[in-house]
């Protein structure tokens, strides 16, 4: 039994050691994020200008990647939770006066487009490999 022991012993030391370098590297992750968005903010700024108004993509010459730029009023991908669908339901039958399959499916895309429409700049960085 006193083996087994050691040896769980000795796994958990691993897996403390493993968990901890995780957590430091999640840390260094979200700062990095939070230092992209920042970035991201001062290049909306400037793409804001009259100057930059037509331009949806930059090439970096450095590694042939380039930056492809989405201004506000793009499409977001569709995404509904179980509670805003089921809250969307019974709000469509709450206020349809006959309703139909066809109905509450229009309902809910109409209720949802507003969310589906961003109004901020997106970023996207595609590499040529």
């Amino acid at each position: 039994m006193s083996s087994v022991l050691d040896n769980l012993k000795s796994h958990l030391r691993s897996y403390s050691k493993v968990d901890n370098e995780l957590q430091t590297l999640n840390k260094k992750v979200y700062d990095l994020r939070s230092e992209r968005r920042d970035i991201e903010n001062q290049m909306a700024y400037i793409l804001k200008t009259p100057e930059f108004e037509k331009i949806d993509k930059i090439q970096l010459t450095e590694d042939n990647s380039f930056v492809k730029i989405q201004r506000p009023g793009w499409n977001k991908p569709w995404n509904i939770s179980k509670k805003e669908l089921a809250h969307a339901i019974t709000s469509y039958f709450e206020t349809a006066d006959k309703p139909t399959p066809d109905g509450c499916y229009t309902y809910i895309l109409d209720a949802q487009r507003n969310k589906l429409t961003s109004d901020e700049f997106n970023f996207t960085r595609v590499k040529n490999d």
